[in-house]
């Protein structure tokens, strides 16, 4: 959005007939992917996030931890730069920084968004690494040690250990073992957090845990009625005859219908637990089948 308003104001030629054109697609395919949806796309793709709560700590929090803190090396080598093209009077590029401006912006508001996860920051990290390249580049050599120092810092902060982000033996044989478990089961089965497993098992894809708790937990109340009735549908109308729990925290989701119409087993699911490597650590535990088929 800066870069096609600055390109309205600085190149009309260019950016007025951009600007017409991306509003008519936006208009266009909202049309078309709201009556293919029953009116989903539009919610999720606008009306969901102004429904949301907002992250307070993150007003300030964003720049503190997510940027400063993150990335200070390559904002010192953004500022040397800045300082410099103003001692040498050069007038600034102004496009890139407009850019930038439009990358961070939009990681920020998607980080207020209460389920933004460090994901979101991606676009921010994006422009600093554009604007700390265009630096690098437009520097003189009289400050070569001071522009390597900063990268260097960067990369050096940058380090993690890869080895843990690696599935072990271990994870590949809990994930098989799940995997197997699923398709031993009668029918749809809904396993919540991690609807992917269900899906590989042959076993029905459903919605996520975490996508169905952005709409309830959304201020509208139309969207979470109509998603709330869609899930007691899925252990009703649906004939879903497993579902899979990481643990009681999720018991909420479905109220009273899975307590009367199914029962939890007394063994886990699984002998052998299958946790993500990164994000939440839960594991799908709990087992409930139907009473009656």
């Amino acid at each position: 959005a800066p870069v096609l308003l600055y390109l309205a104001v600085a190149r009309p030629r260019v950016g007025i007939p951009a600007v017409g054109v991306l509003a008519a697609l936006i208009a266009v395919s909202t049309v078309v992917l709201n009556a293919a949806t029953g009116g989903w796309y539009g919610y999720y793709v606008y009306t969901e996030l102004l429904h949301q709560q907002v992250a307070q700590t993150l007003w300030v929090g964003f720049w503190r931890d997510d940027i400063l803190h993150q990335q200070w090396p390559l904002l010192a080598l953004i500022a040397i730069g800045a300082v410099a093209a103003a001692v040498a009077r050069k007038r600034p590029a102004a496009y890139y920084f407009i850019a930038a401006a439009g990358l961070i912006g939009s990681a920020w508001v998607s980080r207020l968004h209460t389920g933004g996860y460090a994901n979101v920051l991606m676009p921010a990290y994006a422009a600093t690494a554009l604007l700390a390249g265009l630096t690098y580049g437009g520097l003189t050599s009289k400050l070569a040690l001071a522009k390597a120092a900063a990268v260097l810092t960067q990369l050096a902060l940058l380090i993690y250990p890869i080895a843990p982000q690696i599935p072990t033996g271990q994870d590949r044989t809990a994930g098989a073992q799940l995997i197997a478990r699923l398709r031993t089961l009668p029918g749809p089965v809904i396993v919540l957090r991690h609807p992917w497993y269900a899906t590989e098992a042959g076993k029905g894809t459903f919605a996520q845990e975490e996508a169905i708790g952005d709409v309830l937990r959304s201020r509208s109340r139309n969207a979470a009625k109509t998603l709330t009735a869609s899930l007691k549908a899925a252990l009703t109308t649906y004939h879903v005859q497993a579902v899979v729990l990481d643990g009681t925290f999720d018991l909420h989701f479905f109220g009273s219908e899975l307590a009367r119409d199914f029962r939890l087993q007394r063994q886990p699911i699984t002998p052998s637990r299958l946790y993500p490597l990164t994000d939440v650590r839960t594991s799908p535990t709990l087992l409930y089948l139907r009473k009656h088929r």
